[in-house]
């Protein structure tokens, strides 16, 4: 029953498309920042130490991406994840770019 519930309605289309698209509201948020192309519901984004403490202070939540000095962070957009989390995510200082400057707080690393 339960696999035929997740199969009726595209069920299993609609979930992974919404988290995807959730994701990669984040990635054009994020600019510079943004490590590579999104193209599941994860993001990888440069944020810098700084960047990360802000972003956990202010309570998201986000998986530490390499070594600690690298400020790398990995985001995971659920399928039914809260959209307020996605675009409260989205203004958040240490994530939305510089109007100065048009980029991230932290300038991507290659």
């Amino acid at each position: 029953p339960q696999l035929l519930a997740y199969l009726k309605d595209d069920l299993w289309r609609k979930n992974p498309a919404r988290s995807n698209g959730l994701a990669r509201k984040i990635g054009a948020a994020a600019g510079q920042a943004l490590l590579y192309p999104v193209e599941s519901n994860q993001v990888f984004l440069s944020l810098g130490a700084e960047g990360k403490k802000r972003l956990r202070d202010a309570g998201f939540e986000f998986h530490d991406w390499g070594s600690a000095s690298t400020g790398f962070a990995r985001f995971v957009v659920s399928w039914d994840q809260a959209e307020g989390e996605v675009a409260a995510l989205c203004r958040a200082p240490s994530l939305s770019p510089n109007p100065e400057t048009g980029t991230a707080l932290h300038p991507r690393r290659r």
